[in-house]
């Protein structure tokens, strides 16, 4: 069940749980213009259902606040939450461990919807990945710790990558974002919910990226996100040649994110050739450029562009892929970059109109974030940028 409302704050949460009453766990996605704890204690007043989401830069649905409603009958969901201390690998691990332990408080369900698969797989999450990925994961993270690649990578070091995992870094306002997860609002943290079922799901990922030319550029220098040198020369003064912007203009802009990024970002490929966003967040005063993903010393990078019907076509494609993979789908989630909503401005409405075609009915949720989480045995990268994620779920 997909309620929306447009109403905020507390008058929102009451709307939104009237709509989702009798239902046993939502998906919730809320923007960041109205008081989130007092929407969730609105939330809270009318619905018991358990909660997993965050704060968005918007949803898809073009409305306040948007919540999908799952009963307990084909699906169960472990929740968890930390806050991201010293060691955020750590935390990720810690995140499995509550998970796990929520859901194992749910043995007598876990046979149930096991039961047909009982001759050949466990119900223990670590083992049921290595036999069929009938477990999935949800995660929501703080995108201003910076560290969404560890936390995932702490992740797999209890479930494997065979058990896909998606989601999103929550959207914030002046370095706050704010996650859900039961009945918690909370800040400086991760949230995932372990997902026990036996229903299809399908994925994709596209991000309408294009070649500008076939020379290559090498990181020569660099830490964790920023990127100091490239080709051993500063990493901004390599951007300006290939943008034709100036060094002034670009420190001037400084947040390259809410455009140049966008049309000028820099690709990598994988083993396959599969083309992968690496777009430059800001523009620093010593030359240097954080990117939104970890960038290392001897990533090969190409210069590509993007352009507004590129991005709209490459929405439409991840939605029917991932349909195409599930039969009878009952509802997308979908995880779109704040990038490319920053690069389309006014005309996001035709992404979501390509959206609302390729889904053919099939009722979607779905945020913008500040970064897209996919995890999966085939994919390369965990923590993404500049990518439309589809998710579809069968009935």
């Amino acid at each position: 069940m997909l309620v929306c409302t447009e109403k905020r704050g507390l008058e929102g949460g009451r709307d939104l749980g009237r709509g989702l009453k009798g239902y046993d766990y939502a998906i919730l996605f809320a923007d960041i213009d109205q008081d989130l704890n007092s929407f969730m204690k609105g939330f809270r007043s009318e619905c018991h259902a358990r909660v997993i989401g965050c704060s968005s830069y918007g949803t898809l649905n073009n409305c306040a606040a948007a919540a999908y409603g799952i009963s307990s009958h084909e699906l169960l969901m472990g929740l968890s939450s930390v806050k991201i201390g010293k060691n955020p690998r750590n935390s990720g691990a810690l995140l499995v461990d509550r998970a796990v332990a929520d859901i194992g408080k749910n043995g007598e369900e876990l046979s149930r919807i096991f039961a047909r698969y009982s001759a050949i797989v466990s119900n223990m999450p670590e083992k049921i990945a290595i036999i069929k990925p009938y477990y999935y994961m949800l995660l929501f993270t703080d995108p201003f710790q910076n560290c969404d690649e560890e936390i995932i990578r702490g992740i797999h070091l209890r479930i494997q990558r065979l058990s896909p995992l998606f989601g999103g870094s929550a959207y914030g306002k002046e370095g706050k974002s704010t996650l859900f997860c039961d009945r918690k609002v909370m800040r400086d943290g991760a949230v995932l919910a372990l997902v026990a079922t036996t229903k299809s799901i399908g994925y994709a990922c596209e991000n309408g990226l294009m070649l500008r030319s076939k020379k290559p550029y090498m990181v020569t220098n660099a830490r964790d996100r920023v990127v100091y040198e490239i080709n051993r020369k500063k990493a901004v003064e390599v951007y300006s040649e290939i943008t034709g912007f100036s060094v002034e203009e670009l420190m001037e802009e400084k947040w390259l994110i809410n455009h140049t990024a966008v049309e000028y970002p820099f690709v990598v490929f994988d083993d396959e050739g599969k083309k992968w966003m690496k777009a430059p967040f800001t523009a620093n005063e010593d030359g240097s450029m954080t990117f939104m993903t970890r960038m290392a010393v001897g990533n090969i990078l190409f210069a590509a562009k993007s352009t507004e019907s590129s991005i709209i076509k490459s929405a439409e494609m991840a939605v029917s892929k991932a349909l195409r993979k599930v039969e009878d789908p009952e509802v997308l989630l979908i995880f779109d970059c704040q990038q490319r909503k920053a690069f389309l401005k006014d005309n996001t409405k035709k992404e979501v109109e390509a959206i609302k075609r390729a889904s053919k009915g099939t009722p979607f949720i779905g945020f913008y974030t500040m970064g897209e989480h996919l995890s999966t045995a085939n994919i390369p990268m965990d923590h993404l940028n500049g990518t439309i994620v589809a998710v579809a779920i069968g009935k």
